[in-house]
């Protein structure tokens, strides 16, 4: 299981960032609690998806890394508003994400759907049915009947809004054919898209006009997960 240090690198490599602003946001998260402390070198604290997950968003939803606590508390407790308009039988991210779940618990889920089973030292099977027994994922589809997000056809956006905290995922088809949505984004055919947003619209990150919007992709959740299992 990776350090925070290991994890600061993957993502600062893959999203192109400065490293030394990732681990910034890394230093502000973990002095807040957002992120695991225990000990220095080899008793070092070792990353979970939550922590993962807490970077993430301080990472995209920041650009500067003292803001970090506040920006990542407000993301990770905005909630799925959106329904699915997906046709009933096509499985899609909307199966495996229910309607109110938090940001943070869907972007841990993505991570997991691309943890890959065998060896996992996560324990995913584990994971899964503590997740699926819960109020909140009851009745949610295991990891085997939802689509994969490893799938070549397939693109996984996240991306975040600013002043007004909002963030989308994004399930975008890479080949030509119908969408479901009858929607278009990026010359890709969007398969599916969940929103979520506070429930009160006033509350802003900062005042100014500035409008700001960040995303990565299924190969920043791939390149966290790899970062994770060694």
């Amino acid at each position: 299981m990776a350090l925070l240090t290991e994890l600061v690198k993957a993502i600062a490599t893959v999203e192109g960032i400065e490293e030394s602003f990732v681990t910034g946001v890394a230093r502000y998260l973990r002095e807040a609690g957002l992120i695991s402390q225990a000990g220095r070198g080899r008793g070092a604290a070792k990353m979970t998806y939550a922590d993962a997950t807490a970077l993430l968003i301080g990472v995209n939803a920041t650009s500067m890394a003292k803001d970090a606590e506040n920006v990542v508390s407000a993301f990770r407790s905005l909630t799925r508003t959106s329904e699915s308009n997906i046709k009933s039988g096509n499985i899609s991210i909307s199966s495996s994400i229910p309607l109110n779940a938090s940001f943070s618990s869907a972007l841990e889920r993505l991570l997991m759907m691309a943890t890959p089973k065998a060896g996992d030292p996560f324990h995913f099977n584990e994971l899964q049915q503590q997740m699926n027994s819960s109020s909140e994922w009851q009745g949610v589809p295991t990891y085997d009947e939802v689509v994969e997000i490893t799938d070549r056809t397939s693109l996984i956006e996240v991306e975040f809004e600013r002043p007004i905290a909002k963030a989308s995922i994004w399930h975008l088809a890479r080949e030509s054919g119908h969408s479901d949505l009858n929607e278009y984004r990026r010359g890709y055919v969007v398969k599916d898209k969940l929103i979520f947003e506070c429930a009160r619209s006033d509350i802003q990150l900062h005042r100014s006009d500035r409008r700001d919007t960040s995303s990565f992709t299924n190969k920043t959740i791939f390149a966290v997960v790899a970062a994770l299992l060694k």
